[in-house]
């Protein structure tokens, strides 16, 4: 899913910042981008730790040992990316709908009003929302579970 996540930020991208795309090339980077990371990431981690996934209460990777750093490094890092594609759209929304053509009365309050109407949709979708989740891997969190 994280994955799926990384590929809609580069969507937003390229809809935004790029012009010219080749569909059929477009739909294999995103088929590749989507299942290629994720396979051998799990592959991996089960082969080699296969007793670290679940215990006698959840069906989940056990965060009391190294075995959850296979799941916390890839979300870390495809949201990271993720927030660069956040700054990016908002960087362009920013010069595109707020110019200041002539007729455009627009004050700052309803241009900041706008980009939180803006995050507030583009967080979700890009995955920045599974910040909760990271810090509820531990022990001690078990409002989250």
């Amino acid at each position: 899913a994280f994955c799926w996540m990384l590929c809609e930020g580069v969507m937003l991208y390229m809809m935004l910042v790029t012009v010219f795309h080749n569909k059929l090339n477009r739909k294999l980077f995103f088929f590749l981008l989507g299942w290629g990371p994720a396979i051998p990431i799990v592959a991996i981690s089960t082969g080699v730790a296969h007793e670290h996934y679940g215990t006698d209460y959840y069906c989940w990777i056990r965060s009391d040992d190294g075995a959850i750093a296979a799941f916390i490094a890839p979300i870390v890092t495809i949201m990271l990316i993720n927030c660069v594609f956040l700054v990016i759209t908002l960087k362009v929304l920013c010069v595109n709908r707020f110019r200041g053509v002539s007729g455009s009365a627009a004050s700052n309050a309803d241009k900041a009003k706008d980009l939180l109407k803006a995050v507030v949709v583009l967080l979700p979708l890009l995955g920045l929302t599974w910040i909760i989740g990271i810090l509820a891997v531990n022990n001690d969190t078990q409002v989250f579970a």
